[in-house]
């Protein structure tokens, strides 16, 4: 049953890139402008020369898609779609090993599998010109390597626990030369892991070094590259950062989180929250507009181009950007905090067949526009996440869980609250779906024998 989930899992993912076409727009404007100059210019210095520009690896991606379309004659965004594809077969497969794993049964595997197949959003990922879907694998893929990794130091292998710690190290940089967010939790996680390992192992009275060394090799394999390449922009455009947005989009964020927060304007918040179709359900444009993208950005450019119009360095400008944020922030932390929770939940609702930016058949484009389907499936799969994320902290607390789940558990609380501090769109919560699906399959395995045992005869 499994391989025949994957066949056609395959026959459904290249029929939709045979069909369907990618929207060049927003922000997908910007990905193909680089992925043009890496093409025809080169990587380095042209990348560099401008600005600090977005994260790198999907930008090569397209760039080679290009080279490809040079000796191929074959358009490159349909070159992109079929490397969406293999993208998701091997994201597919990881999930179903990670499932397996787990010990999760047969049938739950495969409904989880073929979920996958036919998300709206996970499809969506990989047939717009948008960078989350290169990052499916690699997060995939950290908290497998996490497993082997405690699982090599528990049993006291050094050089296999130094391997795992290198090539985790190598999949987090990945990640954050993917999506610059991973920045800033990778070292987190890290930290995290061996934290939480060694104070469980520790009333077994092991000794720490094995877990410190994995930590050193872990961390150099991580920064390594990610410090080669903020050097590189500090060589080039003077900014020793990965991206130039995140202070500016930091201060945006804060400053509006920080205008008083009327019982009506809490409401629009929350209602915002699970989708902007149900803020305007209840409440008036303006009062959704207040919490959309628009508003923080207006906040976070307004702000910035005040600082450069002083003529300020890059440095200088990113230094007092963050520290107007902290500043802000300070004035009422509880505030900025719960408004903080509230934003990460928007993760939670990473289902949508209204992401866009892809023209799909006319047949899919009439179900995916259907008013009930769409709702429906947002709000399910939102509650379901919901739920099953729960479950996994919870259950990731009990000493004898599974290592894998604990990671799992680990890095989407990580990544939820580091997003929170930014304005978060449906689209940037893909890169977990395949963490969750982990979850939510878990959480179903788990029901089920509850409710097996309790069927059963006293």
């Amino acid at each position: 049953m499994i391989r025949f989930i994957f066949l056609i899992s395959v026959l459904y993912w290249s029929f939709l890139a045979l069909s369907s076409s990618m929207i060049i727009a927003q922000d997908a404007t910007t990905y193909e402008e680089l992925g043009r100059s890496i093409y025809n210019q080169g990587f380095i210095p042209a990348y560099f020369k401008t600005a600090p520009n977005r994260e790198p690896v999907y930008p090569l991606l397209i760039a080679l898609a290009m080279h490809l379309e040079h000796g191929t004659g074959v358009v490159y965004t349909k070159i992109m779609a079929f490397l969406g594809v293999l993208i998701l077969l091997l994201t597919q497969f990881l999930l179903y090993l990670a499932l397996k794993h787990l010990q999760v049964r047969q049938g739950i595997i495969a409904v989880a599998l073929l979920y996958f197949a036919v998300s709206p959003a996970v499809n969506n990922a990989a047939l717009s010109l948008y960078s989350e879907i290169a990052a499916f694998p690699i997060i995939i893929g950290v908290v497998h390597v996490s497993a082997r990794a405690l699982a090599a130091i528990k049993r006291d292998d050094l050089r296999r626990s130094i391997g795992w710690g290198l090539l985790l190290g190598l999949l987090l940089a990945g990640a954050t030369l993917t999506k610059a967010v991973f920045e800033g939790i990778s070292p987190l996680y890290l930290v995290g892991l061996v934290a939480a390992s060694l104070l469980a192992h520790q009333r077994r009275k092991k000794t720490t070094w094995p877990w410190l060394i994995f930590l050193g090799a872990a961390l150099f394999a991580f920064y390594a590259p990610v410090a080669a390449y903020k050097n590189l922009n500090q060589q080039y455009n003077g900014n020793y950062a990965l991206t130039g947005r995140a202070s500016w989009a930091l201060y945006g964020n804060a400053a509006r989180r920080m205008e008083p927060l009327t019982p009506h304007r809490l409401g629009a918040a929350l209602a915002y929250a699970p989708g902007e179709g149900l803020c305007a359900s209840f409440f008036d444009k303006t009062d959704c507009t207040f919490w959309s993208f628009q508003r923080s950005d207006d906040y976070g450019m307004t702000k910035l181009s005040q600082l450069t119009q002083q003529g300020l360095d890059p440095q200088e400008i990113n230094r007092r950007l963050l520290r107007a944020s902290a500043d802000l922030i300070i004035k009422n932390p509880l505030q900025f905090a719960f408004l903080s929770a509230v934003e990460a939940t928007k993760l939670l609702f990473w289902e949508s067949t209204q992401i866009g930016f892809v023209q799909y058949p006319s047949w899919l484009e009439k179900i995916y526009n259907n008013g009930l389907f769409k709702n429906l499936l947002r709000l399910l799969m939102g509650l379901l996440t919901l739920m099953a994320v729960a479950f996994v902290w919870v259950r990731a607390l009990y000493p004898s869980e599974s290592a894998l789940l604990k990671c799992t558990g680990l890095l989407v609380l990580l990544f939820m609250s580091l997003y929170s501090f930014f304005f978060i769109l449906t689209r940037y919560a893909l890169p977990v779906a395949p963490l969750f699906l982990i979850a939510i399959a878990t959480t179903a395995d788990f029901l089920y024998n509850k409710l097996q045992h309790h069927g059963q005869p006293q």
